[in-house]
């Protein structure tokens, strides 16, 4: 798998053309929504991917046979305190969520995990 993260440029063929995607919560992700550390999360219905204002592209995996997206990672916003982070394939399902502070700017992010990653991020 190739993993890209937003701050060091995703690839313009990977960014997602997947426009509204009607959501579809995995086991993994509907125990997520009862166990976040911040409360309990409801999803929304939809996801708008093209709606750049409000739903910010994070982080893009591809798969290694075959070089398509196999998924994205989407924060939105949610409350007045938080936003939601969406891990989301291209038919919709919600392979995993969680709240973040909106006032995190993901100083810990490692960016070595990353295959855009400038080799002395590594």
């Amino acid at each position: 798998m190739a993993l890209y993260h937003k701050d060091l440029g995703i690839p313009s063929h990977l960014v997602p053309q997947w426009g509204t995607l009607r959501l579809r919560p995995t086991k993994h992700c509907a125990r997520a929504c009862v166990t976040d550390r911040y409360g309990r999360i409801r999803l929304p219905k939809t996801l708008d991917t093209w709606d750049t204002l409000t739903c910010e592209l994070i982080e893009v995996r591809t798969d290694d046979a075959t070089g398509a997206i196999d998924r994205a990672l989407y924060r939105i916003p949610y409350n007045v305190l938080y936003d939601l982070c969406l891990v989301v394939t291209a038919d919709g399902a919600v392979i995993t969520c969680w709240l973040n502070d909106m006032r995190d700017t993901h100083k810990t992010v490692k960016y070595g995990r990353y295959t855009n990653a400038p080799a002395m991020a590594a």
